[in-house]
C-alpha cells in the first residue's frame, strides 16, 4: 500500500513538471513567432517603402534630385529587366534591360524638363518577402504632360525582386508590361507617295483611345528664283531657295528642309502641332 502511494505521488509530481514545462514551451513558442511575426511584417513594409520611393522620389517629375549613381546603386551589378510596351493600336515591342539601360532611361527622364511626368502605384497585387528576397507585383498609373495638356497616359504591370543588403534593398530583376490607354500627342508617322513633284501624304495622328488619318496632296511649284509648295491645291507654303527657310503665307517660319519629304514633314508638323511631337516619314 506504501509503494502505491509513493509511486501514484511520484506520477502526480512528474505530471505537474510536464504540465508547467509545456506551459512554458508554449509560452515560448508563443513569444517567439510573434516577434518573428512583427520582423516579417516590418520587412515587407520596409521593401513596400523602397519599392513606393522608386516612383516617388526618382521618377516623378519634381522629385528626380537624385543623381544617376543615386539611381544607379538602386540595382545590383548584374540586373536583368524587361520591358513591354502594348500601344493603343495593338504593336508590342519588347526591350531587354541592364542596369545602364535603366540608368540612361532616368537620365531622359531628367533631361525632360518640358514635360510633366508622373508615375504612381495604384495597388499592390502581391508582396512578400522571404529571408533576404523581396517580390513584388503591382499596377502603376502613369501620365504625360505639357503644358498642361496631357500627351500619354496608360498603366504598367510591374514584377520585381529586390535583395536586402543590410538595412538597403537593390532591385535584382524587373519586368514592366506599359499598356496605353489613351495618346493625345506623339510621333505622328506619315506615309508618302510621290510621282514627280506631286506627293501624296497618309499621316496618322494620335486621337485619345484611337488614331485618326490625315491625306493631303503637296505639290513643289518652281518659278524662275521662287520656289513653293501647294498643299491641295490652295494653301501656299513658300520654300526660300537660298535658305531653304519654309514658312507660311504670313512669313511665320516654319523650318529648314533641303529635301521635299523633309519640307512637307515640316509643314504636317505646324498644321498638327497640337497631336504630333514630330512627324516621321516612310
Amino acid at each position: 500500500m506504501l509503494n502505491r502511494l509513493l509511486l501514484y505521488s511520484h506520477l502526480l509530481n512528474r505530471s505537474n513538471m510536464m504540465a508547467k514545462g509545456s506551459k512554458f514551451l508554449m509560452a515560448f513558442l508563443f513569444l517567439f513567432v510573434g516577434t518573428f511575426s512583427v520582423n516579417a511584417q516590418k520587412d515587407v513594409e520596409s521593401f513596400k517603402a523602397f519599392v513606393s520611393s522608386i516612383y516617388t522620389d526618382y521618377i516623378s517629375q519634381g522629385n528626380q534630385s537624385y543623381t544617376e549613381d543615386d539611381f544607379r546603386n538602386l540595382f545590383v551589378v548584374d540586373f536583368q529587366g524587361t520591358d513591354v510596351e502594348v500601344t493603343i493600336d495593338g504593336n508590342v515591342e519588347v526591350e531587354d534591360l541592364d542596369r545602364d539601360a535603366m540608368v540612361n532611361l532616368y537620365s531622359l527622364y531628367q533631361k525632360a524638363t518640358t514635360l510633366d511626368i508622373n508615375f504612381s502605384i495604384a495597388k499592390y497585387n502581391t508582396v512578400e518577402v522571404k529571408g533576404s528576397t523581396g517580390v513584388a507585383s503591382f499596377e502603376v498609373n502613369f501620365e504625360l504632360a505639357k503644358n498642361g495638356q496631357t500627351m500619354s497616359k496608360g498603366q504598367q504591370m510591374v514584377v520585381l525582386t529586390a535583395v536586402k543588403y543590410g538595412s538597403s534593398w537593390k532591385i535584382t530583376f524587373m519586368n514592366r508590361v506599359y499598356v496605353q490607354s489613351e495618346v493625345f500627342k506623339g510621333a505622328c508617322v506619315c506615309e508618302l507617295l510621290s510621282g514627280g513633284n506631286v506627293y501624296g501624304s497618309f499621316l496618322t495622328v494620335p486621337e485619345g483611345a484611337s488614331y485618326q488619318s490625315a491625306n493631303d496632296r503637296f505639290e513643289v511649284v518652281e518659278v524662275s528664283n521662287a520656289r513653293l509648295i501647294k498643299m491641295n491645291g490652295s494653301d501656299m507654303y513658300p520654300w526660300n531657295k537660298e535658305t531653304d527657310q519654309i514658312t507660311t503665307q504670313d512669313g511665320k517660319v516654319i523650318g529648314e528642309a533641303n529635301l521635299p519629304e523633309t519640307a512637307i514633314a515640316l509643314i504636317l508638323q505646324s498644321i498638327y502641332e497640337d497631336k504630333c511631337q514630330s512627324v516621321v516619314t516612310k
